[in-house]
């Protein structure tokens, strides 16, 4: 390979170049370098159908594209290039990655990106960490960041977590560092907290007294811990395991000739005073300490100690009179016949729905409610009218609306009685109950994008003939989602700068017009501008629109 001179309009941008973002000011800065003093170093490119693609020198030729804008050099301007033979994709997704860390610091989550597309083209990772001065284990801590959800990635982009909790919060799966970011303006959620609130109930893999192979759930590593960093995520399916290869482990010791005995102590510890060791020649027996956590730990070779009363603390495991799979049997034959019986009693089957959607917490009978409902009641948003009605309907069934995330029923039903209590409702109560249980629960599923107006949710609302503005007024929350162009687009939609120089506004005074053109009920002089006002609605609020394309 030798250093050749071609035009820069038969050089192209890299369009899978691990770094997205770039310092405006350095590339101006750069750009008057080359204008000054031309192109010190080479860049590094590939032979296409169409040209030449960079794989090196991505910010040399925004520099030099920058000067073309400016007017300041022609297309035909020679640029010094090193022709690199063609070579596997990775190889020169390799190459641009060690250029990019090398030559100007990569965003962790830039670099994260770009060495997990190396090893999934199946790049040596050990060359790469020699080559662009990253070591490996900072390698492996940046493709721990893939891991993270956008919202995790949008918090430590703005600066409001650093890179350790960031690399914290990426052992986490998704409803767990959502949990974390609920959290992390309660306390002090720092990288050690964060880490330890993940991984505290989860067991540690070196527990396992069972073959690794047997568990099918998913794990976490923590990279930044010590010693034995691996831990079982389905924490159930671990004891379930675990209490097995327990049982075969007595089973074992019981048909041992040199065992006189073997107990389970299911506790955080044992009294060794209580035994001593056997001596030569005599038979001696086995505690099994099985603690809470989950760990395992074996005496063995123990005599009891006579004269010693000791309270036994712990609750022997007592043997099940069936196996689980004769369990499982007799559970699933019971419930196809109870199944059937319902099938055909609609009365039973309302029950059966409302005692569903009832939970037992804080001493009380509670429902989980859809995220809107907990939003409204809180923060007071625009749909008020519509959640007042929802807020009576409670009161007619005696229910207690609360400001967190469970509505609470104190005086119509109690957990001892839950069952008695609602097969005691009228058929007419218990449709009223019924219907408002659904209600509290059922909701737009997608919060985060555009939801299809084939979504049972749309289908719902238009069947009812849900009329948006019968019920929701725009308000101080929808106004602050918008740009200033978008609030004075907004202002002319709903009549609102009829008459009015709003452009001269800044947003904030902006809004406060808004909002007040609302809140004013009054019906205004100008009826076109009235009609306006009341018609307005905006294409994500209405429940029968045309989808975008993508």
């Amino acid at each position: 390979m030798t250093i050749q001179t071609i035009q820069l309009s038969e050089i192209t941008n890299n369009e899978s170049n691990p770094r997205k973002s770039f310092n405006e000011e350095s590339i101006e800065q750069l750009a008057q370098s080359i204008k000054k003093d031309g192109i010190l170093q080479n860049l590094i490119v590939t032979k296409n159908d169409e040209g030449y693609v960079v794989i090196a020198g991505g910010r040399r030729l925004r520099a030099l594209h920058l000067l073309l804008e400016n007017g300041q050099i022609e297309n035909s301007y020679p640029v010094p290039v090193l022709i690199h033979d063609k070579q596997p994709n990775n190889d020169n997704l390799r190459i641009a990655v060690v250029e990019n860390v090398q030559r100007e610091q990569m965003h962790p989550l830039e670099e994260s990106e770009a060495f997990f597309t190396l090893t999934k083209e199946g790049a040596n990772m050990e060359e790469v960490a020699a080559q662009s001065g990253v070591s490996l284990q900072t390698i492996k801590r940046r493709l721990l960041l893939v891991n993270l959800i956008e919202e995790s990635k949008t918090l430590y982009r703005d600066g409001e977590i650093n890179l350790s909790q960031a690399e914290a919060l990426a052992i986490g799966n998704e409803d767990e560092q959502k949990d974390i970011i609920k959290r992390l303006n309660d306390w002090n959620m720092n990288a050690d907290n964060i880490r330890h609130t993940l991984l505290c109930e989860k067991p540690n893999v070196s527990m396992a007294l069972f073959p690794r192979e047997e568990y099918i759930g998913s794990i976490t590593t923590d990279l930044f811990g010590e010693n034995d960093n691996t831990y079982f995520d389905d924490v159930e399916q671990f004891f379930a395991l675990q209490d097995e290869a327990v049982d075969m482990l007595v089973q074992e010791y019981e048909n041992s000739t040199t065992v006189d005995w073997v107990e389970i102590e299911r506790s955080n510890w044992f009294s060794k005073y209580s035994y001593r060791e056997a001596e030569e020649g005599e038979n001696g027996g086995v505690i099994i300490l099985y603690r809470l956590d989950g760990k395992v730990e074996i005496h063995e070779e123990l005599v009891k100690r006579e004269n010693i009363t000791v309270e036994n603390t712990s609750t022997p495991k007592e043997r099940p009179e069936f196996s689980k799979k004769a369990y499982g049997y007799f559970a699933n034959q019971k419930t196809i016949l109870v199944q059937n019986a319902v099938a055909t009693n609609v009365r039973k089957a309302k029950e059966i729905a409302v005692l569903q959607r009832l939970n037992f917490s804080c001493n009380a009978v509670s429902v989980k409610l859809h995220q809107a409902v907990r939003s409204l009641s809180t923060e007071h948003m625009g749909s008020a009218d519509a959640f007042l009605k929802l807020r009576i309907e409670a009161e007619l069934l005696r229910l207690n609306i609360c400001d967190d995330e469970y509505w609470y029923m104190f005086s119509m039903l109690d957990y001892d009685g839950l069952y008695a209590s609602v097969t005691a409702l009228s058929d007419e109560e218990l449709d009223q109950l019924f219907a408002l249980l659904v209600a509290l629960s059922f909701g737009q599923e997608t919060i985060d994008k555009e939801e299809s107006m084939d979504s049972i949710f749309h289908q719902v609302a238009r069947d009812l003939e849900v009329v948006t503005r019968d019920g929701w007024t725009p308000d101080e929350a929808y106004f602050k989602l918008h740009k200033k162009d978008q609030l004075l687009e907004i202002a002319e939609a709903c009549g609102a700068s009829i008459g009015k120089q709003f452009y001269k506004l800044k947003r904030k005074e902006l809004i406060a017009e808004l909002v007040t053109y609302y809140a004013n009920n009054e019906p205004l002089q100008n009826e076109q501008q009235e009609d306006l006002k009341q018609s307005y609605c905006p294409r994500l609020m209405q429940f029968d629109i045309e989808q975008k394309e993508d």
